[in-house]
């Protein structure tokens, strides 16, 4: 058989095959996304026992979506609106100056753009990576992007923040 979707199926599960049950939910979410997929994380089982569903574009605003995710450091404020703006808004790579200017706009600045987004590829897994830089001197264009670790922890402040609410 010639056709393509099905060998590229047949390709993607071969190679799911071997992972654990979490490598293949990520798998699967940075397949979606990437092509242009809903950014509908899978559903998974809360802590609680109960299913819960993190839809990023049920928000409709980055402010909304900011609030509910409720980042407390200024590495994760860059990593939010980092992840709106890949996943929600499909860019294939972000500048340090849009997220600093949405983060203005919300009213989260931070004190140093840069020294955030150190803080974030510093961690370890790795929550950003720098993707490229235009230029030679310290104050050159950088160009991020966030890693699959730093979807799933975006991802988990808001399955967080949906339990909180739950509960009241």
């Amino acid at each position: 058989m010639n056709d393509p979707e099905i060998k590229a199926m047949a390709t993607i599960t071969r190679e799911l095959e071997g992972l654990e049950e979490e490598q293949r939910v990520n798998v699967l979410l940075y397949i979606n996304t990437r092509y242009g997929g809903s950014a509908v994380t899978s559903i998974r089982p809360s802590t609680q026992g109960a299913l819960q569903k993190t839809a990023p574009e049920e928000y409709d605003t980055i402010g909304d979506f900011f609030d509910a995710a409720n980042p407390t450091t200024e590495s994760d404020r860059v990593l939010v609106v980092g992840y709106w703006l890949q996943v929600v808004e499909n860019a294939e790579e972000f500048e340090s100056a849009a997220v600093n200017k949405h983060l203005k706009n919300l009213g989260h600045t931070v004190s140093n753009i840069t020294r955030a987004f150190d803080q974030a590829i510093a961690k370890r897994p790795r929550l950003i990576i720098q993707t490229s830089k235009s230029g030679s001197s310290k104050q050159a264009r950088k160009k991020y992007k966030v890693t699959r670790e730093g979807i799933k922890r975006v991802n988990k402040m808001l399955a967080q923040s949906g339990e909180i609410d739950d509960d009241e």
